[in-house]
């Protein structure tokens, strides 16, 4: 890796035509820069994925690939990867907002911390979210929803230098120069899982709080269980390669999910309704913590349900991926 006195950092951003997000995260990530101009000397890249650039995109700060076709997102970022020489890299998603100081605190993050290899944090609900995205995104927040990865979504105040690729997403990631870039081809899905577990094996990761963004969540439920389920098959895809602790703990999640599935199957109606009581109670009480207005009590639990079947099944299909 690069010493600390590297200062310079290239975003890939990979957009697919999401135009009123990429503005927003645009213009949040260059007030962002702005805060940030003695520490940092930011290069952005945008990748147009299939895409065209819209005018006002073309006046921006930004340098532009156009990738003829549509590619998957790990082979779009590497062709943009292939421009890069020896430098940081920040992955962010077009739909995310960056806090103003948050280059600042990943600059801090850097200095403190010279000899670990990656860097992020949580990313939260969109302040100006629907009441479903807000329901989904409490879901997935919560140790409930989602167990172990749930301090990806989470704002609790948390700062761990780990060897885990749990906490981390890629919709906002920094790797230091010097580690093993690019993703791996023909993976499809999952490929920041690939790409954590191959380099927090010879190198350490840190996870802060202060490194999160806002993202935009599904904004329907059909979009969410899709999300859900891709989420799934990527864990199974990489699953096979994973550490012998991670398959174990995955190994369990299905056996439990089989279990569960079998009981619904041989008695439908009771444990139809013993579900529903048990997601319903299991909350009811955020609902009314966070002031919610009534759908919530219909959408908090179908998020619940959403994670719980969509992603487990996911996870299989991933794993019977020849």
């Amino acid at each position: 890796m690069k010493s600390i006195d590297s200062k310079k950092i290239i975003t890939i951003i990979i957009t697919n035509g999401r135009w009123p997000e990429l503005r927003e995260c645009l213009e949040s990530l260059f007030i962002s820069v702005e805060s940030s101009v003695d520490l940092w000397n930011v290069e952005v890249y945008v990748g147009l994925n299939g895409v065209s650039a819209p005018d006002w995109l073309k006046s921006q700060r930004v340098q532009l690939y156009e990738l003829q076709q549509h590619l998957p997102p790990p082979e779009a970022r590497n062709v943009l990867l292939t421009r890069i020489r020896g430098e940081d890299v920040l992955f962010l998603d077009d739909d995310v907002v960056v806090p103003k100081d948050f280059l600042k605190d990943l600059r801090g993050r850097i200095d403190e911390n010279p000899d670990v290899a990656v860097f992020g944090g949580p990313n939260l609900t969109h302040p100006k979210a629907s009441l479903f995205e807000k329901c989904a995104g409490r879901a997935l927040a919560s140790k409930f929803g989602t167990a172990g990865v749930s301090r990806r979504y989470s704002a609790k105040t948390d700062e761990t230098i780990t060897h885990s690729e749990l906490p981390f997403t890629l919709c906002n990631l920094c790797v230091r120069a010097g580690t093993s870039l690019p993703f791996k081809k023909g993976i499809g899905v999952g490929e920041e899982t690939e790409l954590l577990q191959r380099l927090l094996r010879n190198h350490k990761a840190l996870f802060s709080s202060r490194l999160f963004v806002w993202h935009h969540r599904r904004k329907t439920a059909l979009s969410f269980l899709q999300q859900m389920f891709k989420y799934g098959r990527g864990r199974g895809v990489t699953l096979k390669e994973a550490s012998r602790p991670r398959r174990l703990q995955f190994f369990f999640l299905l056996v439990a999910y089989f279990a569960i599935a079998t009981l619904v199957m041989l008695w439908p109606v009771a444990m139809g309704t013993a579900l529903f009581v048990f997601y319903f109670l299991a909350s009811v009480g955020i609902i009314l913590r966070e002031q919610w207005p009534w759908p919530a009590f219909f959408l908090f639990p179908l998020s619940f349900v959403l994670i719980h079947v969509f992603y487990p099944l996911g996870v299989m299909r991933g794993l019977a991926r020849v």
